[in-house]
Protein backbone atom coordinates (compact mmCIF):
# COMPACT_ATOMS: atom_id res chain seq x y z
CA UNK A 1 0.00 0.00 0.00
CA UNK A 2 1.13 3.63 -0.79
CA UNK A 3 4.56 2.26 -2.35
CA UNK A 4 5.02 -0.27 0.05
CA UNK A 5 7.76 -3.02 -1.16
CA UNK A 6 8.06 -1.35 -4.35
CA UNK A 7 11.72 -1.28 -3.98
CA UNK A 8 12.86 -4.67 -3.32
CA UNK A 9 14.18 -7.26 -5.65
CA UNK A 10 12.29 -9.38 -8.04
CA UNK A 11 12.73 -12.40 -6.47
CA UNK A 12 12.05 -11.43 -2.78
CA UNK A 13 9.53 -9.30 -4.10
CA UNK A 14 7.46 -12.66 -5.41
CA UNK A 15 8.64 -15.10 -2.30
CA UNK A 16 7.14 -12.26 0.30
CA UNK A 17 4.48 -10.83 -1.54
CA UNK A 18 3.08 -14.83 -2.65
CA UNK A 19 3.36 -15.57 1.23
CA UNK A 20 2.18 -13.08 2.98
CA UNK A 21 -1.04 -12.83 0.46
CA UNK A 22 -1.42 -16.40 0.78
CA UNK A 23 -1.93 -16.55 4.36
CA UNK A 24 -3.78 -13.19 5.06
CA UNK A 25 -6.22 -15.03 2.87
CA UNK A 26 -6.44 -18.27 5.10
CA UNK A 27 -7.00 -16.04 7.82
CA UNK A 28 -10.05 -13.84 5.35
CA UNK A 29 -11.83 -16.83 5.13
CA UNK A 30 -11.60 -18.30 8.35
CA UNK A 31 -12.64 -15.37 9.99
CA UNK A 32 -15.78 -14.55 7.33
CA UNK A 33 -16.88 -18.58 8.07
CA UNK A 34 -16.40 -17.20 11.73
CA UNK A 35 -18.89 -14.35 11.91
CA UNK A 36 -22.38 -13.92 12.65
CA UNK A 37 -24.14 -13.06 9.10
CA UNK A 38 -25.43 -10.00 11.02
CA UNK A 39 -22.27 -8.00 10.94
CA UNK A 40 -23.29 -6.91 7.23
CA UNK A 41 -20.66 -4.42 7.88
CA UNK A 42 -18.04 -6.09 9.47
CA UNK A 43 -17.98 -8.82 6.90
CA UNK A 44 -17.87 -6.39 3.30
CA UNK A 45 -15.42 -4.70 5.25
CA UNK A 46 -13.00 -8.00 5.08
CA UNK A 47 -14.14 -8.51 1.56
CA UNK A 48 -13.01 -4.89 0.96
CA UNK A 49 -9.60 -4.71 2.69
CA UNK A 50 -8.29 -8.16 1.48
CA UNK A 51 -9.41 -7.64 -2.06
CA UNK A 52 -7.46 -4.49 -2.12
CA UNK A 53 -4.13 -6.30 -0.59
CA UNK A 54 -4.18 -8.90 -3.59
CA UNK A 55 -5.10 -6.10 -6.02
CA UNK A 56 -1.89 -4.41 -5.12
CA UNK A 57 0.16 -7.75 -5.00
CA UNK A 58 -0.91 -8.87 -8.00
CA UNK A 59 0.49 -5.75 -9.50
CA UNK A 60 3.56 -5.72 -7.93
CA UNK A 61 3.91 -9.93 -8.63
CA UNK A 62 3.15 -9.32 -12.30
CA UNK A 63 3.89 -5.47 -13.40
CA UNK A 64 7.17 -4.93 -10.26
CA UNK A 65 4.95 -2.17 -9.09
CA UNK A 66 0.82 -0.39 -8.71
CA UNK A 67 -0.03 2.25 -10.87
CA UNK A 68 -0.83 5.39 -8.72
CA UNK A 69 -2.92 8.04 -10.03
CA UNK A 70 -5.51 9.11 -7.50
CA UNK A 71 -3.82 11.85 -5.85
CA UNK A 72 -4.85 12.59 -2.63
CA UNK A 73 -3.60 14.80 0.02
CA UNK A 74 -0.90 13.52 1.50
CA UNK A 75 0.51 10.53 -0.87
CA UNK A 76 -1.16 9.17 -4.56
CA UNK A 77 -2.89 6.03 -4.27
CA UNK A 78 -5.02 3.73 -6.69
CA UNK A 79 -7.81 1.43 -6.71
CA UNK A 80 -6.84 -0.58 -4.65
CA UNK A 81 -5.48 1.23 -2.25
CA UNK A 82 -8.95 2.78 -1.91
CA UNK A 83 -10.39 -0.51 -0.90
CA UNK A 84 -8.12 -0.54 1.67
CA UNK A 85 -8.88 2.35 3.49
CA UNK A 86 -12.68 1.17 3.01
CA UNK A 87 -12.57 -1.62 4.57
CA UNK A 88 -10.25 -0.59 7.27
CA UNK A 89 -12.87 2.02 8.24
CA UNK A 90 -16.04 -0.48 7.77
CA UNK A 91 -13.90 -2.74 10.28
CA UNK A 92 -13.50 -0.11 12.83
CA UNK A 93 -16.78 1.13 12.52
CA UNK A 94 -18.03 -2.45 13.23
CA UNK A 95 -15.34 -3.25 15.87
CA UNK A 96 -16.63 0.17 18.09
CA UNK A 97 -20.56 0.13 16.80
CA UNK A 98 -21.25 -3.72 16.82
CA UNK A 99 -19.04 -4.83 19.41
CA UNK A 100 -21.82 -7.31 21.40
CA UNK A 101 -22.53 -8.93 18.06
CA UNK A 102 -18.75 -9.62 17.28
CA UNK A 103 -18.54 -11.11 20.58
CA UNK A 104 -21.40 -13.14 21.74
CA UNK A 105 -20.63 -14.99 25.23
CA UNK A 106 -23.85 -16.69 25.21
CA UNK A 107 -23.32 -18.50 21.28
CA UNK A 108 -20.21 -19.84 22.36
CA UNK A 109 -20.04 -23.63 23.45
CA UNK A 110 -17.74 -24.05 26.02
CA UNK A 111 -16.86 -27.29 25.71
CA UNK A 112 -14.94 -28.14 22.05
CA UNK A 113 -14.46 -31.73 22.20
CA UNK A 114 -17.59 -33.07 23.04
CA UNK A 115 -17.17 -36.29 20.90
CA UNK A 116 -13.03 -36.06 21.10
CA UNK A 117 -12.46 -39.31 19.13
CA UNK A 118 -14.22 -38.20 15.93
CA UNK A 119 -13.44 -34.39 16.21
CA UNK A 120 -9.77 -35.18 16.80
CA UNK A 121 -10.06 -38.01 14.15
CA UNK A 122 -11.36 -35.08 11.73
CA UNK A 123 -9.04 -32.84 12.52
CA UNK A 124 -5.96 -34.75 12.16
CA UNK A 125 -6.68 -35.94 8.93
CA UNK A 126 -7.46 -32.25 7.78
CA UNK A 127 -4.38 -31.25 8.96
CA UNK A 128 -2.17 -33.76 7.78
CA UNK A 129 -3.36 -33.27 4.24
CA UNK A 130 -2.61 -29.54 4.92
CA UNK A 131 1.13 -30.60 5.82
CA UNK A 132 1.30 -32.79 3.14
CA UNK A 133 0.27 -30.39 0.29
CA UNK A 134 2.82 -27.65 1.94
CA UNK A 135 6.15 -30.27 1.80
CA UNK A 136 5.15 -31.11 -1.61
CA UNK A 137 4.87 -27.32 -2.51
CA UNK A 138 8.04 -26.43 -0.80
CA UNK A 139 10.22 -29.14 -2.37
CA UNK A 140 8.66 -27.74 -5.91
CA UNK A 141 9.39 -24.31 -4.89
CA UNK A 142 12.81 -24.78 -4.07
CA UNK A 143 14.02 -26.84 -6.50
CA UNK A 144 12.48 -24.01 -9.11
CA UNK A 145 14.47 -21.06 -6.66
CA UNK A 146 17.37 -23.80 -7.24
CA UNK A 147 17.03 -23.91 -10.67
CA UNK A 148 16.91 -20.40 -11.24
CA UNK A 149 19.91 -19.01 -8.94
CA UNK A 150 22.81 -18.79 -10.77
CA UNK A 151 25.71 -21.69 -9.64
CA UNK A 152 28.26 -18.18 -8.77
CA UNK A 153 25.66 -16.93 -6.80
CA UNK A 154 27.21 -16.01 -3.31
CA UNK A 155 26.42 -17.92 -0.38
CA UNK A 156 23.68 -20.19 -2.33
CA UNK A 157 23.17 -22.91 -0.12
CA UNK A 158 22.49 -20.64 2.99
CA UNK A 159 20.18 -18.82 1.02
CA UNK A 160 18.65 -22.01 0.27
CA UNK A 161 18.29 -23.55 3.70
CA UNK A 162 17.36 -20.61 5.49
CA UNK A 163 14.50 -20.22 2.60
CA UNK A 164 13.70 -23.83 3.64
CA UNK A 165 13.88 -23.48 7.05
CA UNK A 166 11.11 -20.11 6.78
CA UNK A 167 8.84 -22.56 4.73
CA UNK A 168 8.64 -25.31 7.41
CA UNK A 169 8.04 -23.24 9.62
CA UNK A 170 4.55 -21.37 8.52
CA UNK A 171 3.47 -24.81 6.80
CA UNK A 172 3.62 -25.67 10.29
CA UNK A 173 2.12 -22.79 11.76
CA UNK A 174 -0.41 -23.20 9.00
CA UNK A 175 -0.92 -27.23 10.00
CA UNK A 176 -1.68 -26.08 13.78
CA UNK A 177 -3.82 -23.17 12.59
CA UNK A 178 -6.11 -26.08 9.84
CA UNK A 179 -6.09 -28.33 12.91
CA UNK A 180 -7.42 -25.84 15.65
CA UNK A 181 -10.02 -24.26 12.96
CA UNK A 182 -10.87 -28.06 11.55
CA UNK A 183 -11.91 -28.70 15.46
CA UNK A 184 -14.22 -25.84 15.98
CA UNK A 185 -15.50 -27.00 12.21
CA UNK A 186 -16.48 -30.30 13.68
CA UNK A 187 -17.87 -28.98 17.10
CA UNK A 188 -20.84 -27.32 14.82
CA UNK A 189 -21.81 -31.05 13.86
CA UNK A 190 -20.73 -32.91 16.90
CA UNK A 191 -22.22 -30.30 19.45
CA UNK A 192 -26.17 -29.90 17.95
CA UNK A 193 -25.90 -33.99 18.26
CA UNK A 194 -24.31 -33.87 21.72
CA UNK A 195 -27.14 -31.43 22.46
CA UNK A 196 -29.86 -33.20 20.93
CA UNK A 197 -28.83 -36.55 22.61
CA UNK A 198 -28.59 -35.10 26.10
CA UNK A 199 -32.17 -33.10 25.23
CA UNK A 200 -34.02 -36.42 24.52
CA UNK A 201 -31.96 -37.71 28.38
CA UNK A 202 -33.46 -34.78 29.76
CA UNK A 203 -36.94 -35.42 28.43
CA UNK A 204 -36.90 -39.41 29.14
CA UNK A 205 -36.33 -38.11 32.85
CA UNK A 206 -39.30 -35.54 32.98
CA UNK A 207 -37.57 -32.43 32.15
CA UNK A 208 -38.94 -29.86 29.77
CA UNK A 209 -37.56 -26.90 27.87
CA UNK A 210 -36.89 -25.97 23.91
CA UNK A 211 -33.85 -27.12 22.40
CA UNK A 212 -31.29 -24.21 22.11
CA UNK A 213 -28.70 -24.21 19.20
CA UNK A 214 -25.99 -21.97 18.46
CA UNK A 215 -25.55 -19.51 15.15
CA UNK A 216 -23.43 -21.37 12.88
CA UNK A 217 -24.34 -24.78 14.16
CA UNK A 218 -25.29 -27.44 11.39
CA UNK A 219 -28.05 -29.53 11.90
CA UNK A 220 -30.56 -26.80 12.61
CA UNK A 221 -33.41 -28.92 11.82
CA UNK A 222 -32.62 -31.03 15.23
CA UNK A 223 -35.10 -28.16 17.07
CA UNK A 224 -38.33 -28.77 14.89
CA UNK A 225 -37.74 -32.37 15.69
CA UNK A 226 -36.88 -31.41 19.51
CA UNK A 227 -40.31 -29.12 19.70
CA UNK A 228 -42.10 -32.65 18.11
CA UNK A 229 -40.64 -34.85 20.84
CA UNK A 230 -41.63 -32.36 23.48
CA UNK A 231 -45.49 -32.03 22.00
CA UNK A 232 -45.75 -35.49 22.39
CA UNK A 233 -44.25 -36.13 25.32
CA UNK A 234 -46.70 -33.13 27.05
CA UNK A 235 -49.83 -34.95 25.20
CA UNK A 236 -48.67 -38.12 26.65
CA UNK A 237 -48.37 -37.04 30.04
Amino acid sequence: MLGSFSHISPFWRIVALSSFAGFLFLFYLILVNNLSKKLNILRPGLTFLICGVLGNVIDRLFLGGAIDFVPLYFATANIADIFQWIGALMILYSIFKREEQIWVPDNQRGQYLVNARHQLWLASKAALAALSSSILLIILALAFIQSQIPENFPNKSDLLLSMAFISIFLSLSMTLIIFYYSLKLTNRSAGPLYAFERYVDDLLNGERYDLYLREGDHHQHLKKVAKKLKKHFDKSH
